[in-house]
């Protein structure tokens, strides 16, 4: 009987290798890109995830006392702190010295930031630094003294605080992605003014007769667009009202955008119609309000906001607004100077010094650029100054004052001072005499003197960037 010889295997042409290898590597970019997508989808809802559960148990009850009518429940916990009683001999049962083992918080965050001297030898204001969106740890707000220690980690429904006010010694501020709460020094929710159908997004402040004025997203809305909306609460009636669509503003220019995509500059927002992309609001007057637009680098001024609202004059880089049917709402640039781009938390500063018509302007102005909803092939022609990158150490970023000067028409740059560099969030505060500057993708914050240089900083945790930093003394809240 023969034996069968093997047949010897056909080797792969060129051809066939190239094609598994381009099939492989494929599967490999369809995997990657997948993860991707996963990864930037789980950031951006961790913003508005709401809590699943506000369940704490108890434990046992052990005991209850009827003149203070309340119960005593005994439970095992994680807070391990400790204390200790040393008494020396002579001075026994006059005094005692105790220690405290530094307890776990709740939602895992250290307890001790890491600071920085600055070159400044100025004094830190009193009072405490609070934070108001730390990625990573949406739903919690935490509470910091001057030395970096947190003093106190407030338990959010999810989302971020946006901004604290405070008004007859309650404390205003969100409690989830579509509730602000009044809070008592108790930590007791008094109010709550819930915006059905709405989504808030980045910032809210007062309004005339201490009503709200918030920016949001309406849920559901045609073409997907969002952070186009301004929300009027009225606290004494609990009523919510919608009193600005910016599309209704700007129609002409809403027609030349369109969805982000993956591949644009702003990628976590990808099949949003996020086109303009207010991040703060300030009001000018009794009836208007200047808004901050990241997505165009413009600083806007809308007025009769409680009547019919209507476009006063726009701020920026006047070439982006050319053959768009706005350019002559641009205000004149008075100096030589670089226009901010990206900028936050922009801040209406009045001075009995100025005349009438004329006011300051401070803003958080992260020197970057980038547009992710343009369709009409606009690119600007931007200063060296200007970055495109979203994190860059060689960078800066800078706090600007304009005085901008109705009467003429005009805007220049007063001063500035420059900052670690943040392509996106962040913030800037005037506290007394010092500023309070958070720079969210460096991840860190700090407290500047009146000349700009740096008192003292301080480097925090999280997943990408830190929204806002802020500071208050809580007087007549916390303390007396």
């Amino acid at each position: 009987m023969r034996k069968q010889k093997n047949k010897p295997r056909k080797k792969l042409k060129k051809w066939q290798k190239i094609l598994i290898g381009v099939i492989i590597a494929a599967i490999i970019c369809i995997v990657a890109f997948g993860v991707y997508k996963w990864i930037v989808r789980t950031q951006m809802d961790e913003e508005t995830k709401k809590r699943d559960s506000w369940t704490v148990e108890t434990g046992e009850l052990i005991g209850t006392n009827q003149d203070q009518r309340v119960n005593i429940y005994e439970s095992a916990t994680d807070s391990q702190i400790s204390v200790y009683q040393i008494v020396p001999r002579e001075v026994e049962r006059e005094s005692f010295t105790f220690h405290v083992t530094e307890p776990k918080t709740v939602s895992g965050y250290g307890i001790k930031l890491e600071s920085t001297e600055g070159t400044s030898d100025g004094a830190l204001e009193r009072g405490l630094y609070y934070t108001l969106g730390t990625q990573g740890y949406y739903g919690y707000m935490f509470f910091f003294d001057n030395d970096g220690v947190m003093r106190y980690e407030m338990l959010l429904d999810g989302y971020k605080a946006d901004r604290v006010l405070m008004d007859g010694g309650e404390m205003i501020c969100c409690v989830s992605s579509n509730q602000i709460g009044r809070i008592n020094a108790l930590g007791q929710v008094t109010e709550l003014y819930t915006m059905d159908g709405y989504v808030m997004h980045h910032d809210f402040n007062w309004g005339n007769d201490g009503t709200l004025l918030v920016l949001a997203t309406k849920e559901n809305d045609r073409d997907d667009a969002v952070m186009d909306r301004v929300l009027e609460i009225d606290m004494d009636a609990g009523t919510v009202e919608e009193i600005i669509n910016l599309q209704d503003i700007f129609p002409e220019y809403y027609d030349q955008t369109d969805k982000v995509a993956e591949t644009d500059p702003f990628f976590w927002q990808a099949g949003t119609r996020d086109w303009i992309h207010v991040n703060t609001i300030d009001t000018l007057g009794e009836d208007s309000i200047i808004l901050s637009s990241r997505e165009t680098s413009t600083i806007i001024k809308i007025s009769d906001i409680y009547s019919e609202p209507k476009l006063s004059w726009l701020i920026g880089d006047s070439t982006y607004w050319e053959e768009t049917g706005y350019e002559d709402f641009t205000l004149e640039k008075a100096g030589d100077f670089t226009d901010q781009y990206g900028q936050h938390t922009v801040t209406v500063i009045e001075s009995e010094e100025l005349p009438q018509g004329q006011y300051y302007l401070m803003m958080y102005n992260n020197n970057y650029y980038a547009n992710s909803t343009r369709t009409d092939g606009y690119e600007p022609e931007l200063d060296e100054q200007v970055s495109q990158d979203l994190s860059d150490d060689e960078e800066s970023s800078y706090i600007y004052f304009y005085l901008v000067d109705e009467n003429e028409g005009t805007y220049s740059l007063e001063w500035s001072f420059d900052v670690p560099y943040s392509s996106i969030v962040s913030s800037v505060q005037l506290l007394e005499e010092n500023y309070v500057v958070n720079s969210g993708v460096a991840k860190t914050y700090g407290e500047y003197d009146s000349q700009g240089e740096m008192i003292r900083s301080f480097s925090y945790d999280t997943t990408f960037q830190g929204y806002r930093v802020m500071k208050d003394d809580y007087l007549q809240y916390w303390f007396k």
